[in-house]
């Protein structure tokens, strides 16, 4: 990231509010988002909840569509003690910082396809972060001509890997 500028004007949970706002409440679309699956998604998953569990947007479908987040995400259950002072005080207040109301954590491939065939508005987190393998490639697949869907990059893309392809406007 050491070449590029980054803005400080809003917060992660800011942007985010506006992103989902746009894609699942008015537009009533999807909005997929690639993220790497030990830190990102967790820190994605713990933004959302404290978004939604503060009324700042009305509930929306959330899906983690990664095994190998939701086994990450069992480590950073686990080991809780280790995270963050805001996130423990978040979980002394609310509980568990990774599961809130319409979060559901995809297992099997066949759930996978079904989150695809999901019509309602919805947000997917799904691996890889880079585009390049793992079940975000389905998604991308079914969705990048869907006027209703958005993709949101909230991640770094590597030279050569299908995100940077994408970024680059390939």
């Amino acid at each position: 990231y050491g070449g590029r500028y980054h803005t400080n004007d809003k917060t992660v949970e800011e942007t985010l509010v506006d992103v989902i706002e746009k894609a699942c409440i008015k537009e009533q679309g999807r909005l997929i988002i690639p993220a790497f699956s030990i830190g990102r998604t967790q820190s994605l998953v713990y933004s959302l909840n404290k978004i939604f569990s503060s009324g700042l947007l009305p509930a929306v479908k959330v899906f983690v569509d990664s095994p190998l987040a939701t086994r990450s995400t069992e480590v950073f259950r686990k080991y809780h003690y280790l995270v963050n002072q805001e996130a423990q005080d978040f979980y002394n207040r609310q509980g568990d910082e990774f599961e809130f109301d319409n979060l559901t954590y995809v297992e099997t491939l066949k759930d996978s396809r079904q989150v695809s065939n999901y019509f309602e508005p919805c947000v997917i987190i799904s691996s890889a972060g880079m585009l390049d393998g793992g079940r975000i490639q389905d998604h991308l697949f079914y969705n990048i001509q869907n006027y209703y869907c958005t993709i949101l990059f909230i991640g770094y893309f590597a030279k050569g890997t299908l995100g940077h392809r994408l970024l680059r406007g390939d």
